[in-house]
């Protein structure tokens, strides 16, 4: 038997995706229909926001680009205009802006009588240097008009300067695209964020104790639901005569607690155990916080948010917040 070369079949590759969308497939199929819609809902929003942040993204980099090249427009015109006035001179110093790589003064006939290049860009001549910082005309051809437009390399601005009969020549710069990008990135990290949330404040204690006990019995019946719940995602013998609804406040940790109570000593059994309780015995189901203003404002400082807005009831009893980051 031939040993194995280590190589894989042309098809090992294709097979491999199709087994991996099969699997992905029964894995989906076999979830209930509630969490599949759980699922497609997760994705949909996922995507959107994804969608949102990339939209913005492109949107904050044309904004960039238009903003680098008004401004590179602005310079060089600045500068030919000066340098017209004058017959001549020094171009200014750009090291203030890191929108540009190199600025050049060209005569109409190719001689270079001055060049920029910015201070940090010095250090990657060489190998590493970026070609645009040779360009002292403006590249031709529409690839480079693409590469332009779409800001994927550096781009090429100039305004003509008359300094005499017979004597012209242009003042140019080469727009950082980096620089472009960097500010339509930044701004996709910067993503603003608000959260508007509201908050149940702290009250008398007679009146959560009647929220959280009430006389109809409506919360009493929402908290034993969840003994129903349990025999049906388990395959549990919980018997809702058994047990009763208790609810108090802990004033030490501001939060209302609801409890299940056994009426009396029983033992609950689902599918491959079982549980034994002694009368009297609670099991802890709920707790629901009750917020100070000022405890929760700074909660939201704590994780990161600085602009707060509270809106509340006469009574003082809710609130709503709006917290931006």
């Amino acid at each position: 038997m031939d040993p194995p070369t280590g190589t894989s079949s042309p098809d090992a590759e294709p097979q491999l995706r199709k087994s991996t969308r099969s699997s992905l497939r029964e894995a989906f199929e076999s979830l209930h229909l509630t969490m599949q819609l759980r699922v497609i809902a997760l994705t949909a929003v996922t995507s959107t926001l994804l969608l949102v942040l990339v939209i913005g993204a492109h949107w904050d980099t044309r904004f960039a680009r238009s903003e680098a090249l008004d401004l590179a427009r602005s310079r060089t015109a600045s500068m030919a205009e000066r340098l017209q006035a004058a017959g001549g001179g020094a171009l200014d110093d750009l090291q203030g802006y890191p929108e540009f790589m190199a600025s050049t003064f060209r005569l109409q006939s190719g001689e270079v009588l001055q060049r920029y290049v910015r201070a940090d860009l010095i250090a990657e001549r060489g190998a590493r240097a970026p070609e645009a910082l040779g360009w002292t005309t403006r590249p031709r051809g529409a690839w480079h008009w693409l590469m332009g437009y779409l800001a994927l390399e550096p781009i090429y601005v100039e305004s003509p300067v008359e300094l005499g009969p017979n004597l012209s020549g242009t003042v140019s710069v080469v727009v950082d695209h980096r620089w472009i990008w960097h500010q339509g990135l930044h701004g996709l990290w910067q993503w603003p964020v608000a959260l508007l949330i509201g908050v149940d404040l702290v009250k008398p204690v007679d009146v959560l104790q009647a929220a959280y006990d009430d006389a109809l019995g409506v919360t009493a019946a929402f908290n034993l639901n969840l003994l129903r719940h349990l025999n049906r995602l388990l395959g549990a013998d919980f018997d809702v005569r058994d047990w009763r609804h208790v609810a108090f406040f802990d004033p030490r940790a501001s939060r209302i607690e609801m409890h299940l109570e056994a009426r009396r000593a029983l033992t609950v059994r689902w599918r491959g155990g079982e549980r034994r309780f002694a009368a009297g015995e609670r099991m802890h189901t709920e707790d629901s916080y009750k917020w100070r203003r000022g405890d929760f404002e700074a909660l939201l400082r704590e994780a990161g948010f600085r602009d707060l807005r509270a809106w509340t009831d006469e009574a003082g009893w809710f609130a709503v917040m709006l917290a931006a980051g």
